[in-house]
This record gives C-alpha cells, sequence and structure tokens, in this order.
C-alpha cells in the first residue's frame, strides 16, 4: 500500500523542483489559415518578429511578419521562391536572405535585400561565382564589422565533390561591391563527411567572428576566428568525433561563453550522441550531463538566464529542455504536442516563440504550431535606459589602461534604428564630462556623431565621467562611472548594445587581470536605484536583467563597502502557513519592507521590518500554491524568492 504522506510529499517536492519552468505559460499563436511554421529562422527586424510559413502538404513557402498578434505575408518577387530553412541577417538597417530560384536561370539573382517595405535582388557578380568551378555553400549569410558574407566552395562538381582540391570561399558584400575572401583548401563547414548541406553558425565572440570547421584531408577539426583581415584556425580545440549531428550546427553565446553542441560517435545509443562544450576563448571543456542525457539536432536560444535546446533522455521523442549553467531541466510542453528540434527558437517581445509539432496530415506529414511561452524572469524591463531606444546598436566604452587614477578616454559609436520618426532620426546630442565630486564639472564636451574622446586631464585624481543624453533640450545622464573604478583596479568597462532585442553585453577588465569586484546598478531620474547586480572582473558577460519599472541611469561603482541586503533565503520550503524568512546584511541595519504576492501579482502579505531579521508571517491564509516573496531595501533594491505553500 502506498503512503499517502510521502506521495504527497513527492509531488510537492516535485512542484517545487520544477516550479520556476512549470510556472511558464504556453500560448498558442494564431497563423493564418492553413499555415503552419517552417524550420526557418525567425528574425527580430524593425520590431517585429518575420518567418516562413508553409502549407499543409509543405510544398509552398511565404515571408510574413508577426507583430506579437497577427501574421502579414510579404510578397516575394516572381521567380523567387522561399527555402523552408531560409536563414536571415541584418546589416545596416536592411533585412538579408539568399531566395530560392530555378537554377537555369542565369539571371535569378543570389541574395535578397527587404528594408521593412521593399524587397530588392542583389545580384552577385559571375566572375566571383564562375557557374563552371564554383557554388554557393547553403543558404546562410552572415554579417561581421558592417559586411555580409555568403559562403561559397570551388569544386568540379555540382553538388559539391569534395576531396583535397576543393577550396572554401567567403563572398563579402559591404552593401555596395562584391569581392572574394579564400578561407581555406579541403575546409568542411560544420557538417560531417558526406552530409554538406548546412553551413556552420557564425557568431561573434570576443569581437571576432567565431564559425566551427573540419578539414576534409586531415580529419582535424577547429575553431575558425577572423578579426576583419586575419582567419585564423584554432587547432587546439579539437574534437575527437564529428562536429554536429546531431548537436546541430549551432553556436550559442550564454553567461560569457561559447557554448558549440558535439557529436560523440561513440555513445551509445548513437546517433543520439550530441554532447556540449563550452569555450571562455581559451579553453574548451566538456559540459557534465546526466547520464543518458544529450542534445538532438536541436538550436538553441538564450531566455530567462537559461540555454533552451532540443535532447534526447531515453523517453523516446526529443523534449524540451533548459540549462541554467549547472542543471538541465525538463520543461513539460502542452499535452498532444513534441518539439520540433530542427526548427528556431526566438525572443521576441517578452516570451520564448517555439514550433511544436501537433498531429499529422494522411498520418505522414507532420502538422506544426507557432507557441510562446514565458516565465515570470523572462518579462519585464530591460535594465537599457529608454534613452537608447532609438538605437539599432550602441556601444560604449570607457578606458583608462596602465594608469593610476583616472579614465584616458571614452568611445561611444551607434547605428540609428530605422524607419525612425522625428526627432529619433537625427543623432543625439551626447555630452561626456568629468566631476572631482557630484555637481562639480572640471571637463565637459558635446557631441552629435560618434566619437572617441581623450580627457585632457592629468592622472593626478580620480573623477567620476558621466555620459549625458539630450531631451527635450535638457540633458540626462545615461552612464555614470565612479571615481573609484580606476584607483581600484578597473581598466576599461565596455558595453554593446542592442536595444530593441534587449541585448547587452558587457566586457569589464582590469590592471594585471587582478579580481575586481564592483557592481552596476540601475537608477531612476530621481537617483534611486530600480535594480543592481555585484560582479567580479575580469568578465564577459550577457546581461539578462529585467526590472518592473525602466530607469534613466546605469552607474558603475566599487562593491567595497556597499550597505544592503546581501541574502533572502525561506525554510521550510515548501511550507503551511508560518515560514521563516531569512533576511541578511553585511553586519549593518536598514529598512527594508518584505511583501508576499501570489502568482498572479495579487499581494496576500506586506510590513515594514529592519534588516537584519528573521521574520515569520502569518499566511494561515494563504491558499496552496506558489508565492513570491519580496524584499525592497530602502534603496529600491529587490531580493525575490519562490516560496510553496502547501
Amino acid at each position: 500500500m502506498k503512503n499517502p504522506r510521502l506521495t504527497a510529499w513527492i509531488i510537492l517536492l516535485l512542484a517545487l523542483c520544477v516550479s520556476t519552468h512549470a510556472a511558464g505559460q504556453f500560448s498558442y499563436v494564431t497563423l493564418p489559415s492553413g499555415l503552419q511554421p517552417t524550420e526557418s529562422e525567425m528574425v527580430v527586424f524593425q520590431d517585429n518578429m518575420y518567418l516562413v510559413l508553409q502549407d499543409w502538404m509543405h510544398t509552398s513557402f511565404s515571408l510574413h511578419k508577426f507583430n506579437g498578434g497577427g501574421a502579414t505575408p510579404i510578397p516575394v518577387p516572381s521567380p523567387y521562391r522561399l527555402y523552408p530553412d531560409t536563414q536571415f541577417e541584418e546589416m545596416n538597417g536592411a533585412l538579408y536572405f539568399m531566395p530560392d530560384h530555378d537554377p537555369a536561370d542565369p539571371t535569378a539573382a543570389e541574395l535578397m535585400r527587404y528594408d521593412g517595405t521593399t524587397l530588392t535582388p542583389i545580384d552577385i557578380p559571375d566572375a566571383l561565382i564562375p557557374a563552371d568551378s564554383m557554388v554557393l555553400y547553403g543558404h546562410r549569410p552572415f554579417v561581421f564589422e558592417n559586411a555580409l558574407y555568403i559562403e561559397a566552395v570551388r569544386t568540379t562538381a555540382n553538388p559539391p565533390l569534395w576531396d583535397y582540391y576543393t577550396i572554401t570561399y567567403w563572398i563579402k558584400y559591404d552593401g555596395t561591391s562584391f569581392s572574394r575572401i579564400n578561407v581555406s583548401r579541403s575546409a568542411l563547414t560544420c557538417e560531417w563527411p558526406f552530409e554538406h548541406s548546412v553551413p556552420s553558425d557564425k557568431l561573434i565572440y570576443q569581437d571576432k567572428l567565431v564559425a566551427r570547421y573540419q578539414d576534409y584531408h586531415s580529419g582535424a577539426r577547429s575553431l575558425l576566428s577572423y578579426d576583419g583581415i586575419t582567419i585564423d584556425r584554432n587547432e587546439a580545440i579539437f574534437h575527437s568525433g564529428a562536429l554536429a549531428n546531431p548537436g546541430g550546427c549551432e553556436m550559442e553565446i550564454y553567461q560569457g561563453n561559447l557554448y558549440l553542441p558535439t557529436f560523440d560517435l561513440h555513445a551509445p545509443g548513437s546517433p543520439f550522441g550530441g554532447k556540449l562544450s563550452r569555450y571562455d576563448g581559451i579553453t574548451e571543456t566538456e559540459v557534465a550531463m546526466p547520464a543518458g542525457l544529450r542534445y538532438a539536432e536541436t538550436t538553441l536560444e538564450v531566455y530567462a538566464d537559461k540555454l533552451w535546446g532540443a535532447m534526447y533522455d531515453g523517453t523516446g521523442a526529443a523534449r524540451w529542455y533548459a540549462y541554467d549553467g549547472t542543471t538541465f531541466t525538463n520543461v513539460p510542453l502542452p499535452p498532444g504536442t513534441s518539439i520540433n528540434s530542427r526548427a528556431d527558437q526566438r525572443f521576441f517581445r517578452c516570451q520564448l516563440y517555439i514550433v511544436l509539432q501537433i498531429g499529422t496530415a494522411d498520418d505522414t506529414i507532420p502538422k506544426y504550431a507557432l507557441y510562446g511561452y514565458s516565465e515570470l524572469r523572462g518579462c519585464g524591463s530591460s535594465v537599457l535606459p529608454p534613452a537608447f531606444d532609438r538605437f539599432d546598436r550602441i556601444d560604449i566604452r570607457n578606458y583608462g589602461h596602465e594608469r593610476e587614477w583616472c579614465w584616458t578616454g571614452i568611445d561611444v559609436d551607434w547605428t540609428i534604428f530605422p524607419p525612425c520618426k522625428f526627432p529619433d532620426c537625427i543623432d543625439p546630442v551626447f555630452a561626456v564630462s568629468l566631476l572631482d565630486k557630484p555637481g562639480a564639472v572640471v571637463w565637459t564636451k558635446s557631441y552629435q556623431q560618434p566619437f572617441q574622446a581623450i580627457f585632457p586631464v592629468d592622472d593626478k585624481q580620480p573623477y567620476i565621467t558621466t555620459v549625458a543624453m539630450e531631451n527635450d533640450k535638457k540633458l540626462q545622464d545615461v552612464v555614470v562611472f565612479d571615481k573609484e573604478l580606476v584607483p581600484g583596479g578597473i581598466e576599461s568597462i565596455k558595453m554593446e548594445m542592442k536595444p530593441r532585442q534587449k541585448e547587452f553585453y558587457l566586457t569589464v577588465e582590469t590592471e594585471k587581470n587582478k579580481k575586481v569586484p564592483f557592481i552596476m546598478a540601475l537608477l531612476d531620474a530621481a537617483g534611486k536605484t530600480l535594480w543592481q547586480q555585484e560582479f567580479t572582473a575580469p568578465l564577459s558577460t550577457s546581461i539578462d536583467a529585467v526590472t518592473k519599472q525602466r530607469g534613466t541611469t546605469l552607474r558603475f561603482l566599487p562593491a567595497q563597502g556597499t550597505n544592503g541586503i546581501t541574502a533572502v533565503s525561506v525554510f521550510p520550503n515548501p511550507s503551511e502557513s508560518s515560514p521563516a524568512i531569512d533576511i541578511r546584511t553585511q553586519g549593518n541595519t536598514l529598512p527594508a519592507k518584505l511583501t508576499i504576492t501570489n502568482f498572479y501579482g495579487k499581494t496576500v502579505y506586506q510590513k515594514d521590518i529592519t534588516a537584519p531579521t528573521v521574520h515569520y508571517p502569518n499566511l494561515s491564509q494563504a491558499t496552496p500554491g506558489l508565492y513570491i516573496v519580496t524584499v525592497t531595501s530602502a534603496g529600491g533594491y529587490e531580493h525575490k524568492e519562490v516560496l510553496v505553500i502547501k
């Protein structure tokens, strides 16, 4: 006979273990009648998501624009068609892709540009891809340093005949003219021998373009990097098995590292042998996985500070998993559905969009549907100030190498988000200032074009550096660098931001790579702290934090001497009615507010407290379920924990 008390505990513990995932919500996306998703890339462009849809027979493909509510068609001019796995790239305010067309048509263009209104075919000169000796390899363009690249191979056969004489090229397009770059002789990209259909994913990592290559002649497998001038094959990065498949040809940057699915030829149960490697720019290490868990041929996406992909776990079909840097967790899908592992995943407007199989047509043809998935941590306002919203891209780098007291200079570069409306189409006024104390400006200068400024001060004392933007003829600080950062050992802070996509990449360098703790905080216009997080430099990491309220200013300051709440814990958890909430500080006392809300945001308990303390709220009237415990300090900094009431 089963122990009912034990069974209840098991159910409750399972609920707690998956609460951050089970609490996520799926929403079915209604697409135009008779159409369903494909395995195309879903790309966010001009605040919409573009994707390729197909008919139920999977024979006709069309481009659509999805605004979060409905999808509208974007007609592709004749005689061009779309591939079911079309890949997109954005460059200088335009979206590019490679269309399908009749190979017998000698006049058909190989590239298509979309500016948000018009589709324009672009022909690659025949001299760069002579029909008798060279073919374009796949249809996966990529962008690096304001240039578009397309992979091609020199061969005597079509499809390519891979041998020692095969040469891989990149066709480069700068928006006006084409050129050709010799990548390597006998270099296959990504797929293992005799399955040459998909080029490697290309990503920008640590200011270089990286891709995955296998040498056909020697069998060596390596990461390739490109800085815009030199192509370097990192022969130190080897794989004993195939470079992909399953595991796909994907790569993804997560928590400052490059993640690469790889394939173990000798894994039990092959071909389901997809492993995962982590590369930090110097060393590659294999990610430890639970026994029996392997990646499918999958796409990868970062959402809610987790890496998402499809995996085999011994239960049959691939299932959806989230990896938080330590643990792999299965995320249950809606009943009657299964993950299409080869289809794309895309973060758009606070949701992660995925393609699920919902059945079959004529008992043989898969039927797919688009779903949105949302979590508590996946939505909210970006920590980027709203003043940056007008930019497609903005990079800020403040540096002071080999300095003892103050910064050397600052570089600010940006591109405006198109299309735009006045006044956002005009480059904004930036003002950079040095202050020896708040309100005491010793130097300032204004700019209205991307700039590189050298500060005209001696390295004899520290200064606060502020970057302000003009709005309604008033200057508002958007970034503040405190004066103690350089004396504390920090040499450079670089922010690379794509505000519309909520992408924020932070790189901080230190003197002789010594470890320096610092804080990045988000302030409102009154100087109140809305969010802050402590980091340890040197680092290169993606900032995925969100807040309920948008702030105006990012502030960087040293971590020493901070007087705030250091930790919040809840026990027992699950609890019946009066859990203990342990709120800790660095020893100082400070006022704080304790708030407990249910999953729908309704406040069930609130009290002003003085930390540090252990508080016992009376929740005897609370119904069983999930609750959020929030402790807010006087400065506005919030600590959150999940509580289960049984």
